[in-house]
């Protein structure tokens, strides 16, 4: 595999971490081992030192050294001057078995419904799950999308739907600033949720909650009035929109006697909403 490190090879200057040396690094290393050693032995700590400004670790500098003695041992002092070669030679090593042409041809292939996680794409490509995962880090094209259903309108729906549009622009092709329309919709809410978050000091302790499950939880409908928010002229303010909102509630006395409340009393119960309940709250 080829090297990425740069050919100068200041001791000053800060380098990348590769895998393999180059050349040009084993011949300065052997030359800066040479120059702090005196009568052929090395200065103490000359190896750490080389290390550290090369980035690599120290087994890797005596490595170089010994294999340069031993070749100099064998051929004599004609090899001073020649320092070990690497034996890795231009693109070496274990060679790609997923490249990133065939990881795409191969996920393109998968049905989108087949698709929805890493897990279920990695059994229908044939593609390991690893391999998806490192694919997906180094090319940012293959990500995860969300898919939203859409309304499946026929041509009445849309011709509905563009006369309500057109309804709101005036005739001087002004759309409608809709101060005088107040919408109107149903909300849902429970009185009190599962999972309650609250800010206390260490000394506080957080109150007592319980239910014999969530499903026991009471959920009342509102129904809710809004209007777009407008400077009031009569009173120098805006208005914030906010109409009101009220509950679908009627109170009703208790059926039966138990430890929380005797028989007769009245209680708050959400009410059943139906187009009577509805017109009720409107009038009102």
């Amino acid at each position: 595999m080829p090297s990425s490190r740069c050919e100068s090879i200041g001791p000053t200057q800060s380098r990348v971490k590769a895998q393999n040396l180059t050349d040009a690094e084993r011949q300065a290393m052997i030359n800066m081992l040479l120059a702090s050693s005196n009568g052929g032995k090395r200065k103490y700590g000359s190896v750490k030192g080389v290390a550290d400004q090369f980035n690599c670790h120290r087994t890797t500098v005596s490595a170089v050294w010994n294999s340069w003695k031993a070749a100099c041992a064998e051929g004599g002092s004609k090899l001073i001057a020649s320092p070990p070669t690497s034996r890795m030679k231009g693109n070496c090593g274990a060679k790609t078995k997923w490249s990133a042409e065939v990881i795409e041809a191969a996920i393109k292939s998968v049905p989108f419904h087949k698709r929805q996680t890493t897990r279920a794409l990695a059994f229908h490509s044939g593609v390991p799950r690893s391999t998806i995962l490192r694919h997906m880090k180094r090319n940012r094209r293959l990500r995860c999308k969300s898919s939203y259903l859409r309304p499946l309108l026929t041509e009445d729906n849309k011709e509905e739907r563009m006369k309500f549009a057109l309804s709101f622009v005036k005739k001087n092709h002004v759309f409608d600033d809709m101060h005088d329309v107040v919408h109107v919709d149903e909300k849902w809410f429970f009185l009190t949720k599962n999972k309650g978050k609250f800010y206390v000091y260490d000394d506080e302790t957080l109150p007592h909650r319980q239910s014999k499950s969530k499903r026991f939880i009471t959920k009342v409908m509102f129904l809710c009035a809004v209007a777009r928010p407008r400077y009031d002229i009569s009173i120098r303010r805006m208005f914030d929109g906010k109409i009101g909102m009220w509950p679908f509630v009627v109170k009703a006395p208790a059926q039966r006697n138990s430890k929380n409340r005797p028989r007769g009393l009245m209680l708050t119960e959400p009410q059943n909403v139906n187009s009577l309940s509805s017109r009720d709250i409107e009038e009102d």
